[in-house]
């Protein structure tokens, strides 16, 4: 059995229609789906919200630079908010979606009600990251990426994930809403 930190990014689609899959890999597979349901709203606003910081800060006017991205950030809480909860509270309706057996479920709905409370530090980083991509600020995108992914989220998701033998991926789970918190606060300097 593979332990959360052998675990490489990968097309998730085909291993979760897998048989000889394990289940907590098939579980996994599932609340990421959900995740990047969620987080393709966020990075949609995002990305319109950084077209119109663009094009505000080409005009040299900062001020609704600003009031847009703030803007975006409280739709995406809200949107958030909303789908958040309603995963929070009905997580079996959503992962129905993918499987109805009972050992699965068992499994993935404890990481939806971790996933869920990341949601907003995903939607406040997803933001960020899309209205400094779309402005033309790479360079500050890139060094964040480096520093939290390699410097934060991967030590994290190391100890997490072997401190508890129960836990396995959930140190996984864990340690993504964290890095997105750093983000934040980044970007909020």
């Amino acid at each position: 059995q593979k332990t959360a930190y052998e675990i490489r990014p990968r097309d998730w689609s085909s291993d979760v229609c897998s048989s000889d899959l394990d289940t907590v890999l098939a579980a996994f597979g599932m609340t990421q789906r959900l995740q990047q349901f969620v987080m393709l709203g966020q990075m949609g606003v995002g990305q319109a919200a950084g077209v119109l910081v663009g094009q505000n800060l080409g005009a040299k006017k900062l001020a609704r630079a600003r009031a847009t991205t703030w803007w975006a950030l409280g739709q995406c809480f809200l949107m958030s908010g909303i789908v958040g909860g309603l995963i929070f509270l009905f997580p079996d309706k959503f992962l129905a979606l993918f499987t109805h057996e009972e050992h699965l479920l068992e499994v993935a709905v404890p990481w939806m009600h971790i996933m869920v409370i990341g949601f907003m530090a995903f939607a406040a980083g997803n933001v960020f990251m899309q209205v400094f991509n779309t402005a033309g600020d790479t360079t500050t995108t890139m060094l964040t990426g480096i520093a939290t992914i390699w410097l934060v989220q991967q030590p994290l998701a190391r100890i997490l994930s072997g401190s508890l033998e129960t836990w396995d991926l959930f140190g996984l789970h864990l340690s993504i809403p964290g890095v997105e918190g750093l983000e934040i606060g980044r970007a909020h300097v």
